[in-house]
């Protein structure tokens, strides 16, 4: 059984949301070249320095500003860089 979501929780939840909703929108309001188009998740991994399991995990759960485009993910790092920013 999970236990009910804290005000932290709550708090934290919404503060996620709000940074990707911001990372959205600023990725729409600047269109990216090819160049600043990561395709695949080992090379969004590498950008990132994260595992390949932790941007699976964060690209499926919508955490990670990328979009499946048929059986690839891409990434704009442009984009992946405002996440990290707001991530801090």
């Amino acid at each position: 059984m999970t236990a009910p979501a804290t005000p932290l929780d709550e708090a934290v939840s919404q503060l996620s949301a709000a940074l990707l909703e911001q990372a959205r929108a600023q990725a729409a309001a600047n269109p990216v070249g090819d160049d600043d188009v990561l395709v695949g998740l080992n090379r969004i991994a590498r950008h990132l320095s994260m595992s390949a399991t932790t941007v699976t995990q964060l690209a499926e759960s919508g955490e990670l500003p990328a979009r499946k485009v048929g059986t690839r993910w891409r990434a704009s790092k442009r984009a992946l860089s405002v996440w990290l920013e707001g991530d801090r």
